[in-house]
């Protein structure tokens, strides 16, 4: 175990490490992607739970109840982002994870008005923020609730002080960073053994430069959008429908006038809608903060949370209104809420299949047969780091090379002089270099060198037909344009233009949709001298991210060049 990309996810770490344990059966990549299907699958168990015990204390049936509950879950699990993030190893289920425990925890305190299991909220809220930053919704929204209590004198502050306790044990599992940093491990992304080195690991200081939102323009964008997400999420009937049966609930006045005062009464549902609504608009906001376009408006995992808080709005809404509504009515929305599900497991299972998803390995296993024997590698770049890392490292391929990047603590960049001269220095980037050190495309990577000597003849392989038409996350198509750009820059490094540009112009077939995509292509049209060419595409990139610099600067920069 090492120290992971920011802010560390120390409780994912610690659990990875136990289900390595206890489960030593298949690759480690297989365990873990069953880690995270499991945990998906048990969030939606206890959300199913939580929608029967909400409907039979509203006054369902049983049968009533369990319909509901199997129904509004269901359409949570086979949702498109939320199932898609389940099948693959990463941090973002467990956040799924607590925050649907947080959200059941809550629902109980406001429904059911048992103030003790606060103390329990505060616990899942500790644990979520040792797993992911923008757990920090969590933690605002528990102090607020906190507060209110001891305001309104249904709570004493000295018993919330003491309820804030079990914050701590979440909290203290950070304590894994600094300790296991200061013993060396293998991977120990920006060494954070020191107070001042920590701090700057945890905040994400050293990402805060590709923000998007600066204005509140910008602010209302990402909102807007994410509503439209939200809605193509399962699909648009569901919160339809909570709307309409709420303004049918207000327009009739009958539930509000004729409900006793216990837990049948409209408040509870309400505080529930109010609270997914809180979730959805501060997780918007907060990573707001600090995200870029792509976290923003191309990766909707960080934006998940935010849409279980909106769906969590709407069950409870449905789930009030539909445990006591006439049978004929009842029947004819199940039936609806049985279509719901049914369709999003139709329209989202080719997509969200990733059991024969080949591309990463293929590409991992020609970018390093690209590599000499005793090359030393530095390589960055999320897409190209992460997977180097595992099968390198963990699988070990290519057990002759050396990976470098002293910023996640691999190798010393004292070194990087000394094996420049030798010719044994290779990159997974291109990189700005002075004379007399040249970077150079040699199949998938890039050589730093002294010298003009001949790179030798590379051998490529295609990428499949499956592999290519399994190509829809934005990161899958970034990387296979990627792909494409270096067959391309290969080609003409060695005289064959026509067959580079055979290359740039499939790089069109994946480009589409996303601008860092679309600016490669110009640049790459632009490197063959196909100028015009080059800037239709910038322009297409500053139409879906009117802030992407690079596509700014080459679109003035190639322009004035056209004009000449």
């Amino acid at each position: 175990m090492g120290i992971s990309h920011p802010t560390g996810t120390p409780l994912y770490l610690l659990l990875m490490k136990f289900w390595e344990s206890v489960f030593p059966f298949g690759t480690i990549v297989w365990r873990m992607n069953l880690l995270n299907a499991l945990l998906s699958a048990v969030a939606v168990g206890i959300l199913s739970h939580r929608i029967l015990r909400l409907s039979l204390t509203w006054g369902a049936s049983r049968g009533r109840a369990g319909l509901l509950a199997l129904c509004l879950s269901l359409t949570l699990a086979y949702s498109q982002t939320f199932w898609y993030e389940s099948v693959a190893a990463s941090s973002y289920v467990l956040h799924y994870f607590l925050v649907i425990l947080w959200l059941t925890l809550m629902s109980r305190v406001i429904v059911e008005k048992q103030m003790p299991l606060l103390k329990y909220v505060c616990l899942v809220t500790g644990l979520a923020l040792a797993n992911h930053i923008l757990s920090l919704v969590l933690l605002a929204l528990v102090v607020w609730t906190l507060l209110s209590l001891v305001i309104r004198k249904e709570i004493s502050l000295k018993k919330a002080l003491a309820w804030s306790l079990f914050l701590l044990p979440g909290l203290c599992l950070y304590l894994y960073i600094p300790v296991r940093a200061a013993s060396d491990p293998v991977i120990n992304w920006g060494d954070p053994d020191s107070l001042d080195r920590f701090f700057r690991y945890v905040s994400r200081k050293d990402y805060f430069i590709n923000t998007y939102v600066a204005d509140v323009g910008d602010l209302l964008e990402v909102f807007l959008f994410h509503l439209k997400s939200f809605l193509a999420e399962a699909s648009p009937v569901l919160p339809i429908l909570a709307l309409a049966l709420l303004v049918m609930a207000l327009m009739r006045k009958t539930r509000a006038e004729t409900a006793p005062a216990g837990n049948r009464s409209p408040a509870g549902a309400f505080h529930l809608a109010l609270l997914g609504i809180a979730l959805f608009i501060l997780n918007g906001f907060l990573l707001s903060l600090h995200g870029s376009h792509l976290d923003l408006f191309l990766l909707k995992r960080y934006s998940v949370p935010g849409y279980i808080g909106l769906y969590f709005s709407c069950l409870a809404a449905i789930a009030w209104i539909l445990a006591s509504c006439p049978r004929r009515t009842f029947a004819f929305l199940a039936a609806l809420l049985v279509v719901i599900p049914a369709l999003s497991l139709g329209c989202h299972f080719e997509k969200n299949d990733r059991s024969q998803n080949t591309l990463l390995k293929s590409y991992v296993e020609q970018l390093l047969s690209h590599l000499p024997a005793g090359a030393t590698l530095y390589a960055e770049g999320d897409n190209h780091l992460f997977p180097i890392l595992y099968y390198h490292l963990v699988e070990g391929y290519r057990p002759d090379i050396v990976l470098l990047n002293p910023r996640i603590g691999l190798g010393n960049q004292d070194k990087v002089a000394l094996l420049i001269r030798e010719g044994r220095l290779y990159t997974t980037h291109y990189v700005q270099t002075q004379e007399p050190v040249r970077c150079r495309p040699a199949g998938l990577v890039f050589k730093l060198a002294e010298n003009d000597a001949p790179l030798r003849v590379m051998e490529w392989k295609d990428f499949t037909e499956e592999e290519i038409r399994r190509v829809r996350a934005p990161l899958e198509k970034i990387l296979v344009t990627e792909y494409y750009h270096r067959r391309a820059l290969y080609h003409k490094s060695r005289g064959e233009t026509q067959e580079g540009l055979l290359w740039v112009r499939k790089m069109d077939t994946v480009a589409q949709g996303y601008d860092q995509t679309l600016m490669l292509t110009g640049f790459a049209f632009a490197n063959f001298e196909m100028v015009q060419e080059s800037l239709k595409y910038f322009e297409a990139a500053l139409k879906i991210n009117p802030k992407n610099r690079a596509s700014k600067f080459y679109l003035e920069r190639f322009s004035r060049t056209n004009l000449l």
